[in-house]
């Protein structure tokens, strides 16, 4: 069976990509949740999972570097290339 795209499908990836780029994070958020998370921590969170996808996998953060990322009270995220 041969998967073929079509222009109905969304690539959740660069649907979260746009997302952030257009400063609509808190809209990626499941609005069942009943406790929103905050903004600062929403926005760390989804930046450090848009570089664990990469697509340069030389760029993509090892889980150790995962962890500090997400408890990094520092934003914007800095690299450590």
């Amino acid at each position: 069976m041969t998967f073929v795209p079509n222009h109905f499908q969304v690539n959740l990836v660069d649907w979260l990509k746009m997302m952030v780029g257009t400063r609509r994070s808190e809209e990626v958020v499941d609005p069942n949740i009943e406790v929103r998370p905050p903004t600062r921590s929403l926005k760390r969170a989804l930046l450090t999972a848009l570089r664990c996808v990469d697509l340069d996998s030389d760029k993509r953060p090892r889980m150790s570097q995962v962890v500090c990322m997400l408890e990094s009270e520092e934003y914007p995220i800095p690299r450590e290339d």
